[in-house]
């Protein structure tokens, strides 16, 4: 018997998952996002479809424009004189959605906004977290 929540392989005899601490209502096979057992192959994921992933993107890129416009706004009247407003307008237009898309990908969330709104998560190929390095190594491949 497997977790339902997390995929753990359980003892019959377990009241809560020791992995997630989640209540033990288990499930005869592992889910598709378990991790698969040492030494097989790895469990096949369920992938998201293009239309999914481009609301996803269209939501984050939204959530991108309205905070950096803000920013902009606020840095180019309100803290920096006109001078210095371009260089900084164009390091925040640059870094903010590198920022956004490596730190949410590779938080507890595994996800950005839009790609939360529209139920997808991002992960390795057993189904776990990916790490800070990985995530800003996937967002410079998009580029």
């Amino acid at each position: 018997m497997y977790c339902s929540n997390c995929g753990k392989q359980l003892n019959t005899d377990q009241k809560f998952c020791a992995e997630c601490g989640s209540k033990a209502n288990a499930t005869v096979s592992p889910p598709l996002h378990a991790a698969s057992p040492p030494g097989h192959a790895p469990l096949a994921l369920p992938y998201a479809g293009f239309w999914r992933r481009f609301l996803g993107w269209l939501i984050d890129y939204f959530i991108s424009v309205i905070t950096i416009a803000a920013i902009v706004i606020l840095v180019s009247t309100q803290i920096l004189g006109k001078s210095a407003a371009g260089s900084a307008i164009t390091i925040i237009y640059f870094l903010f959605p590198l920022l956004y898309v490596v730190l949410m990908e590779s938080s507890r969330l595994q996800a950005t906004l839009g790609k939360l709104a529209v139920g997808i998560k991002v992960s390795d190929i057993a189904g776990n977290r990916i790490s800070v390095a990985r995530a800003l190594g996937r967002f410079l491949a998009q580029i």
